[in-house]
């Protein structure tokens, strides 16, 4: 098992993003973090994001 780690942070918040890769699979997380009480424009986009990927595997 292979992992890296890269952390992007910015006045308004932060991406995470974590590549694993086992064998011949490799999966990416990416996290979108905000800096404000309610959700602004990376915590929409992370949830977007998140329900785009949700549909692909259904």
């Amino acid at each position: 098992m292979v992992g890296s780690n890269r952390i992007v942070s910015k006045p308004n918040g932060a991406f995470i993003v974590q590549c694993i890769a086992v064998g011949d699979t490799t999966v990416s997380v990416v996290q979108g973090i905000d800096y404000h009480q309610q959700k602004g424009t990376l915590g929409a986009f992370a949830d977007q994001a998140f329900a785009a990927v949700k549909a692909a595997a259904q």
